[in-house]
């Protein structure tokens, strides 16, 4: 990976197989402890494939490029960093709805995946700085229920995975907030609105119909 360190390679599969406990068995004896505690944690049936489904392809990604061997360590921030032979090979994860995916870079890297659902408008006022959130209500119309629809619902839930994935990307996770990212969905990058911390470029994904995918790696210089 030496000569592509930047280079994101993503895994996504179907959880619900994992509904089946035989198999489910199977993979869950596959994960290292941390992951299985996660799972132990989830008390719904399809959060608990999820997670194992999650784990499970963090493991097959490190495999696949020929990090099988390497633990993996969870940072302060739940960011999963597999070290081989004194390099860091950076993993995220993500899962919504009936898929989960992991990207696996040389990069600190971020990915999500979100599943297309009724968003309130009332989370914008979160989501944007107040300008921001402003001239997003003057380019989008709300539904009468005020919940956001068609194009606007889509825009929103494409910039959310970009913001989600930045957030991982950085090791900080939810510690920022998503009014505090900028992502510039024109020039295919992600920062700080207040100009400090590192920039990321992001690209989108082509997910299964009603999915939005996304990810993050840093720049550098």
């Amino acid at each position: 990976m030496s000569g592509d360190a930047g280079r994101i390679r993503l895994y996504l599969a179907d959880i619900r197989p994992l509904y089946d406990p035989v198999l489910a068995r199977r993979v869950y004896g596959r994960l290292d402890d941390a992951r299985q505690r996660k799972a132990d944690l989830c008390r719904k049936p399809a959060a608990r494939a999820a997670s194992m489904a999650a784990g499970f392809l963090a493991r097959y990604a490190l495999e696949e490029n020929g990090y099988g061997g390497y633990p993996i360590r969870y940072e302060a921030g739940g960011r999963p960093v597999a070290e081989a032979d004194g390099r860091e090979i950076f993993l995220s994860l993500s899962h919504s709805g009936d898929y989960a995916v992991c990207a696996l870079s040389g990069r600190p890297v971020g990915v999500d995946l979100q599943k297309r659902q009724p968003v309130k408008a009332g989370v914008l006022r979160h989501f944007y700085p107040p300008k921001r959130a402003a001239l997003f209500l003057e380019r989008y119309e709300t539904g009468a229920s005020g919940v956001l629809e068609g194009e606007a619902l889509d825009y929103f839930l494409r910039e959310w995975t970009v913001k989600e994935s930045y957030m991982k990307m950085t090791g900080q996770g939810m510690k920022l907030g998503f009014s505090e990212i900028l992502a510039d969905m024109e020039k295919r990058t992600a920062s700080l609105e207040n100009g400090e911390g590192r920039t990321a470029v992001f690209r989108e994904y082509r997910a299964p119909d009603g999915y939005f995918l996304s990810a993050c790696t840093e720049v550098w210089n």
